[in-house]
């Protein structure tokens, strides 16, 4: 005896590319779930590519990106502590604390570099 049952695929299209589940299901809602976490892995995948590349080619950016991260997931504000490093020639790095987590900036000329 065969199956009758339909099985369903589903396709999401946005900006002209579309987003296919390779699996098939019974039930077409959970095909569209399926392929509604796809799309979104995909585009999500994109933008932190894209913010990266921003962020190699053009440093001042990075508090700025940094800044709308904290405050679309909903964290607390990042403190920032910048220290002069030496007395002879200037010198700057920048501790930047978000979310209980530090990080280590690299060793710069300005303290505003340092921030950035």
């Amino acid at each position: 005896m065969k199956d009758h049952l339909p099985k369903f695929k589903s396709t999401v299209w946005v900006n002209n590319l579309g987003y296919i589940s390779l699996q098939t299901f019974q039930q077409h809602k959970l095909v569209e779930a399926l392929v509604a976490e796809i799309t979104f892995s995909a585009i999500w995948q994109k933008l932190i590519t894209k913010a990266s590349d921003h962020i190699y080619e053009d440093k001042t950016l990075c508090k700025s990106i940094m800044e709308e991260y904290v405050v679309a997931m909903k964290l607390q504000i990042p403190a920032c502590n910048t220290k002069k490093l030496g007395s002879m020639i200037p010198a700057f790095r920048s501790f930047v604390t978000v979310d209980k987590d530090t990080y280590t900036g690299d060793v710069c000329i300005t303290k505003k570099e340092a921030e950035q």
